[in-house]
C-alpha cells in the first residue's frame, strides 16, 4: 500500500488552490500530466524542441513537438517566469529574485548567471522576459515594484550593462527584430511601449495610452507590429512604433501571446476556453472556440517556423495545434476540479470526488494510471467518500448524501 498511497497525493495536488515544488523521485504526477505546476514561459528553438518553465523550479522539455515532455531539474525551487533558447542546446531561464540561469547541453545542467546589483533592490528584481539575438548579445527586463530595468550582454552572459527604460515602470515583454532594433511593452494604468535603435545604448518612449497594460508584442519586419493585453486590447502600428491604433477586438478576456503564423493568419491567446483569430494581418479578428473545456488560462504561446502552435499556463496546463488553429489538443487530464477524498477498494480500483467546482467522481481501474469521469447527476461539490466493501459506497458534500452501489457496479 505504499506505493499506491504515493500515487494518491500525487493525484490530488494536481488542482490545489496552490501548486506545489517538483516531487523527488519516488513520486510521480498523475494528474494532469506531466506535472502540474503553473507554467509561465515558453520557447521552441527547433520546431520538435520545447523547454517551458513555471512555479517552483519547474522546467519541461519536449522533443518531439509538444506530444511528450519530461522535467528537468535546474537546480532551484525559486518560480520561472520566462525562458529563451539561442539553439537546442544553449538557452537560459529567468525568475524571482533576479535569478537567471543558462545551460549549453539541452538543460542537463545548469549555471548561475550574475546581473548586475547597483542598486538597493535589485537583487529583488523579477526577471520578466529573456531575448537573445544570437550567441553572445542578449537583454534581460527585470522588474520590481515600481520600477523596471533591462539589462544587456555582449559576451553571453558574462558580464552585462544596465540601460534605462525611458521612464517606463510597468515594462514586461521585450521584443528585438536584431541586435539594433527592439521594442519593450507593459503598462499598469496604461499602456507604455518604448523603442530602441541602437541596441539599448537609448530607449524612447514611443507611446503612453489609456489602454490597457500590454502582454505581448511582436513586429512582422521593421515597420508593422501588433500588441495585446488585458481586457481583450490588440494595438496596430505601421509606422515603425510611433503611432498605434487599437483594431476591433471582439473579446474582454487578457491576451498573453499574440502570434502569427503567416504576414495574414495570427492568434491572441490568454484566459478562458477562447482565443482570438485574424486573417488579415491583424486588422480584424474573430473570436473562436478552442473545442476543448478548460477555465486555466494560458500565460505564454510561440508557433514553431513549420506552423505549430503551443501553448502553456496555469496548474500545468499545455496546448498545441498542428492545424494552424483549425483543432487543438491538450495534455491528459481527468478533471480541472480540485479533488477532496479519494479511496481504493483494491490495488487497482479507486474513485475520487471533486469538493470545489463541479461535482465529480472518478475512477480507476488500473492503479491510478489513467482515470474516468463517471455519470454523475450532481454537480454541487462533494467532500465525503467511503465504501463498505468494493461494491457499495457512499458520498456526502453540499446537500447530498448518496450511496454509489449503482455507479460502481456499473461504472
Amino acid at each position: 500500500m505504499k506505493k499506491l498511497n504515493i500515487l494518491i497525493v500525487a493525484i490530488l495536488i494536481g488542482f490545489s488552490s496552490a501548486s506545489y515544488s517538483q516531487m523527488p523521485d519516488n513520486w510521480k504526477w498523475m494528474n494532469p500530466a506531466p506535472q502540474g505546476n503553473s507554467l509561465f514561459g515558453l520557447d521552441f528553438p527547433e520546431n520538435n524542441t520545447g523547454y517551458s518553465v513555471g512555479a517552483f523550479g519547474t522546467v519541461v522539455k519536449t522533443v518531439d513537438g509538444g506530444i511528450t515532455w519530461t522535467l528537468l531539474n535546474p537546480g532551484t525551487n525559486t518560480r520561472l517566469l520566462s525562458v529563451d533558447f539561442v539553439n537546442s542546446n544553449t538557452g537560459y531561464i529567468g525568475g524571482f529574485d533576479q535569478l537567471l540561469k543558462k545551460t549549453t547541453d539541452e538543460g542537463l545542467t545548469w549555471t548561475l548567471v550574475q546581473l548586475p546589483q547597483e542598486g538597493p533592490f535589485d537583487s529583488l528584481f523579477s526577471i520578466m522576459d529573456v531575448n537573445f539575438v544570437n550567441l553572445n548579445t542578449g537583454y534581460v527586463l527585470g522588474f520590481f515594484q515600481l520600477e523596471s530595468k533591462i539589462w544587456k550582454t555582449t559576451d553571453g552572459g558574462i558580464t552585462w550593462t544596465t540601460q534605462t527604460t525611458a521612464g517606463a515602470n510597468y515594462l514586461n515583454t521585450l521584443h528585438f527584430l536584431d541586435e539594433s532594433n527592439g521594442y519593450a511593452a507593459g503598462g499598469s494604468l496604461g499602456s507604455e511601449i518604448i523603442k530602441t535603435t541602437n541596441g539599448g545604448t537609448s530607449w524612447e518612449l514611443v507611446q503612453y495610452y489609456d489602454y490597457p497594460a500590454l502582454s505581448d508584442i511582436y513586429f512582422f519586419d521593421q515597420t508593422k507590429g501588433v500588441a495585446a493585453g488585458e481586457n481583450g486590447c490588440v494595438l496596430m502600428t505601421s509606422n515603425s512604433g510611433i503611432n498605434w491604433v487599437q483594431t476591433g477586438s471582439p473579446t474582454g478576456m487578457d491576451i498573453s501571446s499574440i502570434l502569427f503564423i503567416d504576414d495574414n493568419t495570427g492568434f491572441g491567446i490568454g484566459g478562458g476556453s477562447i482565443f482570438i483569430k485574424t486573417t488579415n494581418g491583424g486588422m480584424n479578428w474573430t473570436e473562436e472556440d478552442y473545442g476543448i473545456s478548460t477555465i486555466r488560462p494560458f500565460m505564454d504561446a510561440q508557433v514553431t517556423s513549420d506552423g505549430r502552435i503551443h501553448a502553456v499556463g496555469k496548474y500545468g496546463i499545455i496546448l498545441r495545434s498542428t492545424s494552424s488553429g483549425a483543432n487543438w489538443e491538450t495534455q491528459y487530464t481527468v478533471t480541472e476540479n480540485t479533488l477532496s477524498e479519494i479511496k481504493f477498494v483494491n490495488t487497482t480500483t479507486g474513485y475520487a470526488v471533486c469538493g470545489y467546482g463541479s461535482g465529480d467522481i472518478l475512477k480507476t481501474t488500473d492503479a491510478g494510471a489513467t482515470w474516468v469521469s463517471q455519470i454523475s447527476t450532481y454537480h454541487t461539490p462533494m467532500y465525503g467518500l467511503s465504501f463498505t466493501d468494493p461494491q457499495t459506497g457512499y458520498i456526502a458534500g453540499a446537500l447530498i448524501l448518496r450511496k454509489l452501489q449503482t455507479a460502481v457496479q456499473t461504472g
